[in-house]
């Protein structure tokens, strides 16, 4: 199975063009829009959601599992997925790269300070997390502040073969 590496020119919506991808239409289009929402927070709930279905669109909603919003609305993000949401993995504490301009970034989230251990240990327990609550053992990741080096490794090669696709954004 080839693998996909969608690399966002925006945070939440991208076009992937179907043609370049598999030489051939994607169901029939020339393309499709993709909507991802980050960090699992509460106004994807209350806003995009309620929106996306009046609208009979369908979001991409990459979760931090250890997010109140996650944490406290389980039943809400369940409902979600039931409904052809996907639920994405975007690791279970959101570790960034701290330093210059990420001073919002705890020490203990600092992926400088992470091993390539603990961050993949990280992502697989919010598949285990998710799958609970969706039921789906095949899923997509987003990187959590378009880094993909823990302390200074990468840990792509780690988790290649975890997801259907993996997104990052620049």
């Amino acid at each position: 199975m080839k693998k996909i590496f969608l690399i966002a020119a925006g945070i939440f919506v991208w076009m992937i063009p179907a043609i370049a991808q598999f030489n051939q239409p994607w169901q029939g289009k020339k393309c499709a829009v993709v909507l991802t929402y980050d960090d699992a927070i509460s106004q994807h709930l209350d806003n995009a959601l309620p929106v996306l279905d009046s609208l009979g669109l369908k979001g991409t909603f990459y979760i931090t599992a250890f997010s109140p919003a996650f944490r406290d609305r389980v039943p809400e993000w369940r409902r979600a997925a039931s409904n052809g949401h996907e639920l994405g993995n975007h690791t279970l504490y959101h570790p960034c790269i701290g330093g210059p301009g990420r001073e919002w970034v705890k020490p203990e989230y600092d992926l400088k300070n992470y091993s390539v251990k603990k961050i993949v240990e990280e992502i697989r327990m919010t598949d285990t997390v998710l799958q609970a609550v969706d039921g789906k053992t095949k899923r997509t990741f987003a990187y959590t502040c378009a880094d993909t080096k823990a302390g200074d490794s990468s840990y792509t090669a780690q988790i290649i073969n975890d997801f259907v696709a993996i997104r990052n954004v620049r």
